[in-house]
């Protein structure tokens, strides 16, 4: 569950962004499907949200919902691995697989 401290934080962030985007507290509501009061008391940190809301919120703003949740994006970069291997057939795949696996041992062992 997620904590008064993070709703407040989760609710400035998702303000930034929505200031960064140019929209209106209108215009999101609208875009997310919810009321401009519902924006105002998740903004303030008054309400949390629900996973539907968090991740209508996260497309509207063209985030991901790590971003939205903790500051960070966890998973950035990994796009452009994803579509590398999106390509890849399942022969080269497992391939990769072993090469990735033998490269993070062999980090591991150096620390």
């Amino acid at each position: 569950m997620i904590n008064e401290y993070n709703q407040k934080e989760i609710g400035k962030r998702i303000r930034k962004l929505r200031d960064e985007k140019n929209f209106t507290s209108e215009q999101f509501a609208e875009l997310i499907n919810r009321s401009t009061t519902f924006v105002w008391e998740f903004e303030t940190g008054k309400k949390g949200l629900s996973a539907e809301s968090m991740y209508f919120i996260s497309q509207a703003l063209d985030v991901s919902l790590d971003f939205l949740v903790t500051g960070e994006d966890l998973h950035e970069g990994l796009g452009s691995i994803i579509k590398l291997l999106s390509v890849c057939t399942p022969k080269q795949l497992k391939i990769i697989e072993k090469i990735i696996f033998n490269m993070l041992e062999m980090i591991a062992g150096t620390k």
